[in-house]
């Protein structure tokens, strides 16, 4: 009976162990992707080995610090995981995404400062007139 009770209480330890895991990995990615990472999986794993972070009762992620309570902000609450991977991925522009790119869903017009050009539209004399400025101003020769 009681080599029962202890492979059950091991069984269930793992279990908890996968869970705890799979919901700091999910909320890491959401934090990520909400931050606008270009990988947000990836993102996640370089988090997850920079910052100290645990589960409370209610099975949210807490963000630790170095003696292991609650991280807290300067107004002595705690940092959330949304605010902790904002931070550190403002620390490494190269994991985010482009600001200010047009695409699906944006407005005609929107970002057309920081629009690309094709080869094929370079290469069109009419097209490189007409857009000459803007062309210029893309490639800071002005």
């Amino acid at each position: 009976m009681t080599e029962e009770v202890d492979l059950l209480r091991d069984k269930v330890t793992g279990l908890e162990a996968e869970l705890r895991s799979a919901l700091i990995g999910r909320a890491l990615e959401a934090a990520a992707a909400e931050a606008r990472a270009v990988a947000p999986a990836q993102a996640a794993v370089l988090l997850r080995q920079e910052l100290n972070l645990d589960l409370d009762e209610n099975r949210n992620v807490v963000v630790r610090g170095p003696d292991g309570n609650p991280l807290l902000d300067q107004a002595g609450r705690p940092v959330t995981l949304a605010r902790a991977a904002a931070e550190w991925l403002s620390g490494n522009p190269h994991l985010l995404l482009p600001a200010g790119r047009s695409g699906s869903g944006t407005p005609a017009g929107a970002a057309q400062e920081d629009q690309a050009f094709t080869p094929e539209q370079l290469a069109d004399p009419a097209f490189y007139r007409a857009n000459r400025d803007r062309i210029h101003k893309f490639f800071n020769r002005r």
